[in-house]
């Protein structure tokens, strides 16, 4: 093993000579147990092999190009339920900032990728492909594979209902859209592609006024300043000050001293 792999793994866990690690190929797992170790080199003396599970189905999963955090999270969770292959969406209500920094993260996902499959015991790394503009990608998946399109539309019918009437297939794909939605346009795409549109629930109709029902910025801070004192002879404006703790005595007379004006109340 070498490379930062290796580093990580001799610097970083301490990893000494003796101690046995599973290591895998993509193809296969066998444990190995560590014979040398220097800066950047881990060598390893192969041993018997481990049964490992290859998951039955080859799952594709197509997804928006969304905030980063939200993103990253994706990518962390798709690769411990078993995805094969993440394709990044560049949909049309994808934020355009957001796709032009798209390509210079594209180490850090595939660095999320690896260890998400460790961290799972994965046998195979997903592959991370290029980002793809959605009708492109849509037309690009395979012809065999049980596609699916995830849609907030309320007439989409059930994603249980979609995959109870599809024959049993070794191959699917999964779309997912950004924030904003799928336009009209990537329907029609997605469609001409093969792919069904599916739901995952109806959506709870408090949650989309919930945002409206919330404080505005304005009352908050009308609400706070009407919390404030205000100084006597004084223009000045500040908080309700805290109480002192005993083992600071005085530290309101430290911010507001006798000599800055009239005595408070």
């Amino acid at each position: 093993m070498e490379g930062e792999a290796a580093h990580h793994l001799g610097r970083v866990l301490r990893a000494q000579q003796g101690q046995l690690y599973e290591l895998s190929n993509g193809q296969q797992v066998r444990l190995g147990r560590i014979e040398k170790v220097t800066r950047d080199r881990v060598e390893f003396a192969l041993l018997d092999e481990i049964p490992a599970h290859q998951p039955a189905l080859e799952l594709t999963l197509l997804l928006s190009v969304v905030k980063f955090d939200a993103f990253e999270w994706a990518l962390e969770k798709a690769t411990e339920l078993g995805v094969n292959s993440v394709v990044p969406l560049a949909a049309a209500r994808s934020e355009t900032a957001l796709l032009a920094a798209a390509g210079k993260r594209a180490e850090r996902w595939k660095k999320i990728l690896a260890e998400a499959s460790q961290q799972s015991r994965r046998v195979r790394v997903p592959e991370l492909q290029a980002v793809s503009h959605a009708t492109q990608a849509f037309a690009a998946q395979n012809p065999t594979a049980a596609k699916v399109m995830l849609s907030e539309r309320p007439e989409a019918p059930a994603l249980r209902k979609i995959l109870q009437a599809e024959p049993t297939r070794n191959r699917a794909a999964l779309a997912i859209g950004p924030e904003g939605g799928w336009t009209e346009t990537e329907f029609a795409a997605a469609q001409a592609a093969g792919f069904h549109e599916a739901s995952l629930g109806q959506t709870d109709p408090s949650h989309r006024n919930r945002r409206s029902s919330r404080p505005s910025l304005h009352k908050l801070r009308s609400q706070r300043i009407n919390r404030q004192e205000r100084c006597r002879g004084c223009a000045l404006v500040y908080p309700e000050p805290r109480r002192a703790r005993p083992s600071q005595p005085g530290s309101l007379a430290r911010l507001f001293p006798r000599s800055f004006g009239p005595s408070l109340p």
